[in-house]
């Protein structure tokens, strides 16, 4: 795919989030707040951006894949994980399958990403009802 294929794809309408996120909002409070702000940042800026990915060659992104996933391992081994590693390896894995044609796994890929900050939403959230509950006025 072309770069100017990838912006006229960019650039075409995008379906709306009620279309997207078919899950009841009482469900995930954090899946509504991605599709609240999913929906102003189309009305903000209809544009979304010139690019997809960073890298131009895929050994630069497949190299810079290879040490987050060395650091992924690290952190497991310590016990040390952290959830901005598991998204910056699940972007990276998206952007090499798209470097590779691979759209399919891309969006699979893409999905997990979503997956991750979905749940760094829901461990906020637990951490500031627990502030809450002791009495620390934490904003939620």
């Amino acid at each position: 795919m072309t770069q100017k294929e990838i912006n006229d794809l960019l650039e075409r309408p995008q379906p709306t989030c009620a279309s997207m996120l078919d899950i009841p909002r009482c469900e995930s409070p954090h899946l509504a707040a991605i599709a609240d702000a999913l929906e102003h940042a189309k009305a903000e800026h209809p544009k979304f951006a010139q690019r997809l990915f960073l890298f131009g060659r895929l050994e630069d992104c497949s190299d810079y894949l290879h040490s987050f996933r060395r650091e992924l391992e690290h952190e497991k081994r310590t016990n040390s994980t952290c959830a901005k590693t598991i998204l910056t390896c699940e972007a990276l894995e998206a952007e090499e399958a798209f470097m590779q044609g691979d759209y399919k796994h891309t969006l699979e890929k893409l999905a997990q990403c979503g997956a991750v900050i979905v749940r760094m939403m829901e461990a906020v959230h637990a951490l500031a009802d627990e502030a809450a509950k002791a009495g620390k006025g934490a904003k939620e």
